[in-house]
């Protein structure tokens, strides 16, 4: 909203409109189309605040707040410049719109093409961006459900898994045989005062790999 509307909404409640004030807006939209920010958001100041120092000069400086330029991306001069007029504080010196559309058009003439082609070229590059963040997520979201499904088979038969992933109940099975195996490793305790955790670990998951390979090779499940 223009300064001037701003300040008739503040302090009469009432919602004015002009094509200066439009044109107030049209520099607001371009800053945030060329620049991809807020307005206003390298600022610690609340909404509140803003739009107060927006309805009113600084006391120091008696210039009004405006959105700053960042550096980056590269942005015309002759862009910036017609930006900042269009939140100049008198109206009337504000230009037109078909002034901007001439100095915008005439700029991008020489380095891209029309408005059009800068927009549509803006938009490719963001959706490519975007397409590729969404493929990473995807990627890493499938990686976390492979691994998440590897350890619940490890825990479940695969036909129990499988239903609890699909939401379904599992009712209880009985089955004809079935072995219990009690075992010890003998010298376990002299062995591990010896020999340090890495090494017991890796000792360990090597006996465990054993059986799960010969429980495999005979399809069973432990």
């Amino acid at each position: 909203m223009a300064p001037e509307h701003l300040r008739t909404f503040l302090s009469h409640r009432r919602i004015e409109v002009s094509q200066a004030g439009d044109i107030y807006a049209v520099g607001i939209i371009m800053h945030e189309i060329l620049y991809r920010l807020e307005p206003y958001s390298d600022s610690e100041d609340t909404a509140e605040d803003i739009v107060q120092k927006v309805a009113s000069l600084d006391a120091t400086s008696m210039r009004a707040i405006r959105p700053t330029f960042p550096r980056d991306p590269y942005v015309h001069p002759e862009i910036m410049l017609i930006i900042q007029q269009c939140w100049s504080e008198s109206a009337d010196q504000r230009p037109n719109i078909k002034r901007i559309k001439k100095v915008v058009e005439a700029v991008l003439r020489t380095s891209s093409g029309t408005i059009t082609d800068h927009m549509i070229k803006m938009m490719e590059d963001y959706a490519g961006n975007l397409e590729k963040i969404v493929h990473e997520r995807t990627a890493m979201l499938e990686e976390t459900q492979l691994q998440a499904e590897g350890l619940l088979l490890q825990m479940l038969p695969k036909s129990v898994a499988q239903d609890l992933k699909l939401g379904r109940h599992v009712a209880p099975q009985t089955y004809e045989e079935a072995t219990v195996l009690f075992s010890d490793i003998a010298g376990f305790t002299t062995l591990c005062s010896s020999s340090g955790p890495l090494e017991i670990v890796a000792f360990l998951n090597g006996i465990f790999s054993g059986f799960d390979a010969i429980i495999a090779e005979h399809s069973a499940y432990k």
